[in-house]
């Protein structure tokens, strides 16, 4: 009988007996053994357990040596490139080739890394050294955002400059042009931070990833023609390249696959054929097409659409008679959504099977892709009509809507400008207390001291100076900080905003249980708040139902009130008149209060009033976009036309805008020369 560890030749005397390959001993590690989490958190590949396991090793190295159904090298040398090939393609080799691919690639990342650091450090040094020499406004300006990526760019661009045109580095830097970039760098870290220079870097690394495309796509140039040897490797890597791909597909490792073949087009475009070389261009476009068609198959298997696109439109170019290629950019159409262009690809392939053995084949595979893309596009169409029928009973396109949308824009816009506060938080447990007597006296000393007519007077100038009553709420406590001060260190409380939040709580202890007491905190808020409590409030007062006039309304009552104001411009009954606090808050976004109902305004004791009233009347002849004028004023400015500017002043003064908005427009037209008298 035949030894189990005989084959039948071996045993015929046809061929010598091999001798047993002895059993697989792992080699000893001469470094440090890392862990399987490890490795994956490392980003090294994963693979199978058992390729590690050395009785697997020796097993699976017997039946490669014996089995030449388990060895495609079984019969080949080792001078052989296909032995190497197969080599490579066994799962346990590549996954070693793999894991030391990305060794390399970690280790070579890391010399880069290193390279830039050392780099950068010198660069350092080098810029220290040269801000030695310039001014001491330029190193003041500098010193605190050297340290920032965007700086250090611009300073190495600064050197390099200097280094090319022969300048001393520190009369570049000193020039109008660069310092005026560094003023910028230094404002946003100085209002922003660290996170305005975070943005600054990323719009920088942006546009330095597409300025590095660009100058890319510019070098790209067509390959010369390529020598026999160039020609010969070339074709040979696509080659293997392409049966990579196949045995992966084959194992069902379609990534894998479509990494291969992307690495044989590769291959492909570095070269280019000679003229004088028919046959082997015929058999460059061949191996070119069959791996730009497997390309766009694997593509489509992994939903990348655009790829497959790309690939099949590559193909057609070449041969625009393959059917394939047109079935594989109707399915990625299909997958991009582009259903309307699917018909076309279809049709092309019906021309084309005229003639062809596969013809019915071909009919019956384009029929049912016609039928599955004609449902599609039924689907869509109905979704389409569904989708319009809701929006008209919603009434999505009613004029109602778009005022209602505008109102919302305005108000989300005035919301996006206000600051960030954040509100400090107050430990429950260990918050200072109020007695209800402590409680109700603390509210009469606060009322006492909101009565100062300073603190009256800066009330009404910030509600002149704001945009809206949520802008008005979120100053005041700031405004009123210096008159609780005394108080609170009356009653024992920090004269901080901690301590005013502590009053508040120790107040609403008693407010939530006592009517009375209640009251009394709601007439010391009234006294807080003053003309412009219903304007934020609106506690059943007429004002708080405020609804903006017409326009033409609006002037006629401005021309009435500017022809009382001129009657009376020398009397002294200005000063007896009351003013109406309506007056205060008219420019705001979304008001909240409304005129007198018997039409009577607030007067003024200065002709400047009296003069802007007139503007107001002049360069108003109907509706205005505050975004226009704001455009308009940005553009006076950089101009510096003083007439211009003036004008656009006093179109944004009359629409509205706060003194502290249009403050620095102001301060240009000083600058300019201009007069900036009734703005």
């Amino acid at each position: 009988s035949v030894g189990k560890d005989f084959s039948l030749a071996e045993a015929s005397g046809l061929t010598v007996a091999k001798q047993k390959p002895p059993a697989f001993v792992a080699p000893a590690s001469s470094g440090p053994v890392y862990s399987k989490e490890q490795l994956k958190e490392w980003g090294y590949p994963v693979y199978d357990p058992k390729f590690d396991d050395p009785e697997w090793l020796s097993q699976q190295l017997q039946r490669e040596q014996t089995d030449p159904r388990e060895n495609p090298n079984f019969f080949l040398s080792h001078e052989d490139p296909r032995f190497w090939n197969n080599a490579a393609r066994k799962p346990h080799m590549k996954a070693l080739l793999q894991s030391d691919d990305h060794w390399k690639l970690r280790k070579n990342t890391w010399l880069e890394q290193f390279q830039q650091v050392k780099q950068s450090n010198d660069f350092r040094r080098e810029v220290a050294d040269a801000l030695e020499e310039c001014s001491m406004a330029t190193r003041r300006l500098v010193g605190p955002i050297l340290h920032c990526r965007p700086v250090e760019s611009h300073l190495m661009q600064v050197v390099g400059q200097a280094k090319e045109r022969g300048v001393p580095f520190p009369q570049l830097v000193e020039t109008a042009e660069n310092q005026r970039i560094l003023m910028d760098f230094r404002n946003t870290f100085d209002h922003e931070g660290e996170a305005g220079i975070h943005r600054i870097f990323q719009d920088w690394h942006q546009r330095e990833i597409k300025q590095s495309e660009e100058r890319r796509s510019q070098l790209a140039i067509v390959p010369a023609e390529s020598s026999m040897k160039e020609l010969q490797d070339g074709l040979a890597f696509a080659s293997k390249y392409r049966k990579d791909g196949l045995v992966e597909w084959e194992r069902g490792n379609h990534e894998d696959a479509l990494k291969a073949w992307r690495l044989g087009c590769e291959a492909l475009q570095r070269i280019r054929v000679p003229d004088t070389h028919p046959s082997e261009q015929k058999f460059f476009s061949e191996v070119k097409i069959a791996l730009l068609k497997n390309r766009a198959l694997a593509a489509l298997k992994l939903n990348s659409w655009q790829e497959a696109l790309d690939s099949s439109e590559q193909v057609l170019k070449l041969d625009d008679q393959d059917h394939k290629a047109w079935f594989r950019k109707a399915c990625a159409l299909e997958g991009l959504g582009r259903l309307q262009e699917v018909e076309a690809c279809l049709s092309m392939i019906d021309s084309i099977a005229v003639g062809r053995p596969g013809r019915d084949r071909l009919e019956q595979e384009t029929m049912v892709k016609r039928e599955k893309v004609k449902a599609l596009i039924d689907r869509d169409q109905v979704s389409q009509q569904r989708m319009l029928r809701l929006g008209l009973q919603k009434c999505l396109f009613s004029e109602e809507r778009e005022a209602s949308t505008a109102t919302n824009d305005a108000a989300l816009e005035d919301a996006a400008q206000l600051p960030r506060v954040q509100v400090p938080r107050v430990d429950d447990l260990t918050r200072k207390r109020l007695t209800k007597d402590g409680a109700e006296d603390m509210l009469k000393d606060l009322e006492l001291a909101y009565s100062d007519a300073t603190f009256r007077e800066q009330v009404r100038k910030l509600a002149r100076d704001v945009r809206n009553k949520d802008e008005f709420s979120l100053y005041l406590s700031k405004v009123a900080l210096p008159i609780q001060q005394p108080v609170l260190e009356r009653w024992g409380f920090e004269a901080t905003e901690v301590g005013v939040i502590e009053m508040q709580m120790a107040i609403e202890d008693h407010t939530k249980h006592c009517d009375q007491l209640k009251r009394r905190a709601t007439q010391t808020q009234r006294v807080l708040y003053g003309e412009m409590y219903h304007a934020v409030h609106g506690n059943g007062s007429k004002s708080s139902n405020y609804t903006a006039l017409p326009e033409k309304e609006r002037l006629k009552q401005a021309e009435k009130r500017l022809q009382r104001r001129l009657n009376r411009e020398d009397s002294d009954e200005e000063q007896d008149v009351k003013q109406d606090a309506s007056r205060l808050y008219a420019h705001w976004s979304r008001p909240s209060g409304a005129a007198k109902p018997d039409g009577s305004q607030s007067t003024a004791s200065t002709a400047s009033q009296v003069e802007a009233e007139k503007a107001t009347l002049q360069i108003l002849p109907g509706p205005v976009n505050r975004k226009e004028i704001w455009a308009e004023l940005t553009k006076a400015q950089k101009a510096g036309d003083v007439r211009r500017l003036r004008a656009t002043l006093e179109k944004a003064v009359a629409s509205g805008f706060s003194a502290v908005t249009i403050r620095s427009a102001k301060q240009k037209l000083l600058e300019l020369g201009g007069n900036i008298d009734g703005l």
